[in-house]
């Protein structure tokens, strides 16, 4: 089974494919997004907190941030675009049951914040919206009880 983290960013993916405005959903990447590609999605998982729940080390509470951020070019306006997508993200996420969703102790949206440039071939606008997600691992593939 893939790693703890890999089901997380795959479950974030799986939910918000399908949103309004958004041409494609990416996870981490070396090269830029190029505009045909725009407005997008990144999902990735930048840090964990992993503690014991047990005297074995074995299962483990792990507090895992992921960060979704919305891309699009930086023109007049795609701030309200990057806005209306991210709202969309947050109650998709906020709303999302079953499977992975089930076995999580908590998953919210902690902060939210603009910048304007980044990788691509013209200057972008980003809005990240991040979230804690909270959860027992009994190994590093399984999320809960399995």
């Amino acid at each position: 089974m893939a790693h703890v983290r890999a089901q997380i960013r795959s479950a974030f993916k799986e939910r918000l494919t399908g949103i309004k405005g958004v041409r494609k959903i990416v996870g981490m990447r070396a090269h830029a997004l190029a505009d045909t590609e725009l407005p997008a999605l990144q999902v990735i998982t930048p840090e964990e907190a992993i503690e014991p729940l047990d005297g074995s080390d074995i299962e483990t509470m792990r507090r895992v941030t992921v960060d979704v951020i919305a891309f699009a070019l930086g023109n007049d306006g795609d701030d309200d675009t990057i806005d209306a997508i991210s709202a969309q993200v947050e109650t998709l996420i906020g709303s999302a049951s079953g499977g992975v969703w089930d076995r999580l102790v908590l998953c919210f949206p902690v902060s939210a914040d603009l910048g304007i440039g980044g990788p691509a071939e013209q200057t972008l606008v980003m809005l990240r919206t991040r979230f804690r997600v909270q959860f027992s691992a009994a190994d590093p593939g399984t999320i809960g009880d399995g």
